[in-house]
């Protein structure tokens, strides 16, 4: 079945683009290089072959004696989450050499479902500390509550690289019961669980907590300080002001970052000042935090000094106004994100697009369908995110979007792939290929992508929405 798969003239095509398109990408050294080579990346397979085959194919190549291809076939089978396999997962851990035993425990932990609990549960306690930490790593992605007093036993482990995703997995299931655990922990010898403990006491500190604070903020560890602020920020508000201002003047650039971003969850319109202050920062890594917590500081009330910011020369401050217009997403704000489309700096008109899908909805169709036709590439990118969007189609706009698939400018390209995925139109997608001579490298493999995949693209977008949500 694979062989006359692999006959079919447009499929010798794709991956004969694919290949010299990404000639170092991960599905060449996993598959080209092994008892698969040759045979097309893991995301065709999973769509087009029955699990179960395409597993036996990488248990056979995990005999193969050469230890690059047996660690590619263990990587594949943690990619595809085969459960089936955490038997043989465990023996490479249990036996094999150390980047056999690696590559296994992260295919087991990627692989696990909650349905081996009661395995992972006996894990912990295994005398191969490379074991516990990957039952460990498992518990930080499945675990539940129920588990907290086995996963906070695992704190006091001697090596600290089970400490580490012990104090992960309690971060992420921890609530005021586990505060003192946490807390204990702010005193471990490695600097690494430190940092940790810090983030999750962060979001579980009280104010009888303060003192302990305190200290955090005297502690080697620069995560555990930045931890300290962070939790200021949350329980003292605005008055922890001092503190993060002393961050912002702070000598490491990554520490001034830092503090932008802690000042953001706590800013209002009144600390907009302090916010555009740094994006006058001369570190690429600051300004670009302050243009993000500007964009989430600023509200409706700002739009009169977004618009003048969108006058300043500087193109950060510019930036940093198309952002806010992006993130207000607002019907009233559509002048200026007009302004912004016409600005003189691409990166501001790119994200004033992304601020015009935004704040438009069907009502709008007739400009979004104006604007798709124009001459400015920002605009013509505006249309197609804002096509994709409202997710509602119509041979008119499908028609469209096709010809958007061969423009000049790959965003524009990108963004018409994508909507035409969300309104399922393969029929259009399918007759692109047939002009599969002036289609660009990157529409290319995006079109193989949505029609072979295993999961349409919408469907992966609301699988990653779903899933956020969970977490």
């Amino acid at each position: 079945m694979l062989d006359d798969l692999l006959e079919r003239e447009e499929m010798r095509a794709l991956y004969a683009r694919r290949r010299e398109f990404y000639p170092d990408s991960e599905y060449r050294r996993l598959l080209f290089k092994s008892w698969l080579a040759g045979r097309g990346p893991v995301w065709f397979w999973l769509g087009q072959s029955p699990f179960e085959q395409l597993e036996a194919m990488a248990a056979a190549a995990l005999q193969d004696p050469r230890r690059e291809v047996a660690i590619a076939a263990l990587k594949l089978l943690g990619r595809i989450g085969s459960r089936s396999a955490l038997p043989l997962f465990m023996r490479c851990i249990e036996s094999g050499e150390f980047a056999m035993k690696q590559t296994a425990a992260e295919a087991f932990a990627r692989s696990a479902t909650r349905e081996e609990l009661p395995l992972l549960r006996d894990m912990l306690a295994h005398s191969d500390w490379m074991v516990r930490r990957t039952a460990l790593r498992a518990f930080i992605r499945i675990g539940r509550r129920e588990d907290i007093s086995l996963i906070t036993s695992l704190l006091a482990d001697r090596e600290c690289s089970v400490r580490r995703p012990a104090m992960e997995a309690l971060a992420r299931l921890a609530r005021d019961k586990e505060r003192p655990a946490v807390l204990s922990m702010l005193r471990d010898s490695d600097r690494i669980t430190r940092r940790t403990a810090a983030k999750a006491f962060a979001y579980l500190a009280k104010r009888e907590d303060l003192p302990a604070l305190g200290a955090m903020l005297e502690d080697e560890s620069q995560e555990v300080r930045l931890a300290a602020v962070e939790a200021l920020a949350r329980l003292e508000g605005r008055g922890a002001l001092p503190e993060i201002q002393s961050l912002l003047e702070s000598e490491d650039a990554e520490v001034r970052s830092q503090g932008v971003e802690i000042l953001a969850e706590i800013a209002t319109s009144q600390e907009l000042p302090l916010i555009q202050a740094m994006l006058y920062d001369a570190e690429e890594d600051v300004f670009l935090t302050a243009i993000e917590a500007f964009a989430r500081a600023a509200g409706p009330g700002d739009l009169a000094l977004i618009g003048r910011m969108l006058d300043e020369k500087d193109r950060i401050v510019r930036q940093a106004a198309a952002a806010a217009l992006a993130r207000l997403a607002r019907k009233e704000a559509l002048p200026l994100i007009e302004k912004a489309l016409a600005d003189g700096d691409r990166l501001v008109r790119q994200v004033a697009a992304e601020g015009f899908a935004a704040a438009v909805d069907h009502s709008h169709l007739s400009l979004i369908l104006s604007m798709a036709a124009g001459e400015n590439a920002e605009r013509r990118l505006a249309a197609a995110l804002a096509l994709g969007k409202a997710g509602q189609g119509g041979e008119e706009v499908e028609h469209l979007l096709a010809q958007l698939l061969f423009d000049s400018n790959r965003p524009v390209r990108a963004a018409a792939l994508e909507a035409l995925a969300k309104l399922d139109a393969r029929p259009m997608l399918e007759s692109a290929l047939d002009r599969l001579a002036d289609l660009p490298d990157d529409t290319l493999m995006g079109i193989d992508e949505t029609l072979y995949a295993p999961e349409p693209l919408k469907t992966r977008s609301q699988n990653k929405e779903r899933d956020e949500q969970e977490q």
